[in-house]
């Protein structure tokens, strides 16, 4: 099994929704009747029951026709959306590379993708090891209107992780990440003069 997320943040949106992806035959009854509420009207609807009744657990996770609307005409587009958020990760990777290469991976490291691999282009992030010039960048673009964000809390960190879970290891990688990272801006229409303008942004804090 498999699962997408249709969620506004995402590369394909419908505001809120997502999708199951099932290979087992067996499992796919189970997936529909969670998705019909806990009920086999799926066996209703193809005529193997006279009526439809609760048999297990489920909840209403059905797209609304005007979401599943938004989401065919996303997915009929996917390529050309692909192709454009691709255009805008390498314009800030190629933008700032140059940046890397005098300051160092110790003042800002960029995404590293091997050879051999495609990435999705669903967000652009730096890594900044510095707390101060990291906040430095965050409450510049905060000024700026520019949307630069942190990324996420490391889960091991937050409250619902404690008492649900357990630690194997130091996570150094993963605590680093949290304390470094920074989103750039990335949506399919973001143009070139916006572009520049967060890239000069990044590099006037980081050239101080």
């Amino acid at each position: 099994m498999g699962v997408l997320s249709f969620h506004n943040t995402k590369n394909i949106v419908c505001g809120e929704g997502g999708a199951v992806l099932v290979n087992r035959n067996d499992l796919i009854q189970k997936c529909r009747i969670i998705l019909d509420k806990g009920t086999n009207r799926q066996d209703f609807l193809d005529s193997k029951v006279c009526k439809y009744e609760w048999v297990g657990l489920g909840s209403s996770f059905e797209l609304s026709e005007i979401l599943a609307g938004v989401l065919y005409g996303q997915l009929q587009e996917s390529a050309i959306i692909q192709a454009a958020r691709q255009k805008i990760w390498w314009s800030y990777y190629d933008s700032l590379f140059p940046l890397m290469q005098q300051h160092g991976d110790s003042r800002i490291r960029l995404p590293h993708v091997p050879k051999h691999c495609e990435h999705s282009a669903h967000i652009f992030y730096i890594r900044i090891p510095d707390p101060v010039t990291r906040q430095k960048l965050l409450d510049t673009a905060k000024e700026a209107s520019v949307g630069v964000f942190t990324h996420y809390v490391a889960l091991h960190k937050t409250q619902g992780a404690r008492g649900r879970t357990r630690q194997v290891g130091t996570l150094e990688e993963t605590t680093s990440c949290a304390e470094e990272l920074c989103r750039l801006p990335l949506w399919v229409g973001l143009g070139e003069d916006e572009i520049k303008k967060v890239v000069d942004l990044v590099v006037s804090v980081l050239q101080e």
